[in-house]
């Protein structure tokens, strides 16, 4: 109930938190809303941008542990009771999983470097791979729950798309005079119009051809095609 009552407090407090919730939830007419509204309000659009890309990196994240070999724990529809017994255990087997393998590719690639340097790198890694990680907080899993739901709205094409989408957004903000809430609603419609949810097989080729990236290189990590989770 704790769990709960935490993360209803914070929807009431957070502006940015109602617009990437409804985001997630593929709800385009209150993301634009709360577009709209966050601009009215005088926040930036790169820092609208920068809530959304965050927002789809965890749910990519979610969503490559829903389709992972760790993922059939989880069910649609599951109860909160259901996903603290039962995912809760192949959630820390997964994240364990997948930190062991970023330390055997950092080991395999990681150039040599001095002591200073190897210092501030070690210190990177640990906040990127953290960033990887689903369960951060084990004793507050609730917002894992409802972050597992939401990735069930979306591929991983998707996810993979919309990162590329609001890459090619956040440049255009930057390097255009072009009107920030027309370049944001844009890409709203985009990603959340685009494809459905499960992609039929054209779905699936256009998007192979457009975005290019793959799960992990759009979350920042190089892929040994040797591993997999």
């Amino acid at each position: 109930i704790e769990d709960v009552s935490h993360v209803l407090k914070r929807s009431k407090q957070d502006p940015i938190y109602e617009l990437t919730n409804a985001f997630a939830e593929r709800n385009v007419q209150q993301t634009l809303f709360f577009i709209n509204s966050l601009l009215e309000n005088s926040f930036h659009p790169l820092q609208i941008i920068a809530a959304l890309v965050n927002q789809t990196r965890k749910l990519l994240t979610a969503r490559d542990f829903i389709d992972s070999r760790y993922g059939h724990a989880w069910r649609p529809g599951s109860t909160y009771a259901q996903f603290r017994s039962q995912v809760i255990p192949a959630l820390q087997a997964y994240d364990q999983k997948l930190m062991d393998l970023l330390l055997e590719w950092k080991h395999q690639y990681a150039p040599p470097s001095d002591d200073t340097a190897a210092a501030k790198k070690r210190t990177k890694t640990k906040k990127s791979s953290t960033d990887l990680v689903l369960l951060k907080n084990p004793g507050n899993p609730y917002p894992v729950y409802l972050l597992l739901s939401k990735a069930e709205k979306f591929s991983r094409l998707e996810l993979i798309g919309a990162m590329q989408q609001l890459g090619e957004a956040d440049a255009l903000l930057k390097s255009s005079g072009a009107n920030p809430q027309l370049v944001i609603d844009k890409t709203i419609f985009t990603i959340l119009n685009a494809f459905p949810a499960t992609p039929n097989a054209q779905d699936k080729e256009i998007v192979q051809t457009k975005f290019t990236s793959t799960p992990k290189e759009a979350l920042g990590v190089t892929i040994d095609n040797k591993n997999s989770i």
